[in-house]
């Protein structure tokens, strides 16, 4: 046997994971304020901050079924991911809100900088609603990672 049973690892897509009941009753759930995606890098963050581990061994096969998709994005697809990525930035409590919250101005800061060099107005745009999300939400956020921090197994958060 020249394997493992299980590898450490910091992130599993959630089609793939199994739970224990230690964990959710600790953690909780996914967070209602992910629309689409983001939720299992948080759910994971918190599941971490408890102190539980993520792992995967090669001993299971899963087969995530679902479509194709081809193409690009579209503008609603690119405001859903962005917004996705602004809540898994300041939301993650491994590490300090202050450390969250330069990470995420430093990534937006870049982004309209490059965006503004290349005249793409409609990127512009997207990265200053999210600034104006987090600076209309500062201290909602900062309620969320602190809520995150205590056993919970009932959320409901809505931004």
């Amino acid at each position: 046997n020249k394997f493992k049973d299980i590898y450490e690892v910091e992130f599993i897509n959630a089609a793939a994971w199994f739970l224990s009941r230690a964990c959710i009753e600790k953690t909780g759930l996914f967070d209602p304020i992910f629309f689409l995606y983001g939720e299992d890098n948080n759910l994971l963050q918190r599941a971490n901050f408890h102190g539980f581990k993520s792992g995967v061994t090669p001993r299971c096969t899963i087969c995530h079924d679902r479509e194709i998709r081809k193409g690009k994005f579209n503008e609603t697809g690119i405001k859903n991911w962005e917004r996705t990525y602004t809540l898994i930035t300041l939301l993650n409590i491994l590490e300090k809100y202050s450390n969250c919250i330069v990470l995420f101005l430093k990534m937006r800061i870049s982004a309209l900088l490059k965006n503004i060099y290349l005249r793409k107005f409609s990127l512009i745009k997207i990265h200053f609603k999210e600034i104006t999300f987090f600076l209309l939400n500062f201290s909602r956020i900062r309620k969320i990672r602190s809520r995150y921090k205590i056993s919970n197994n009932n959320l409901t958060i809505e931004v």
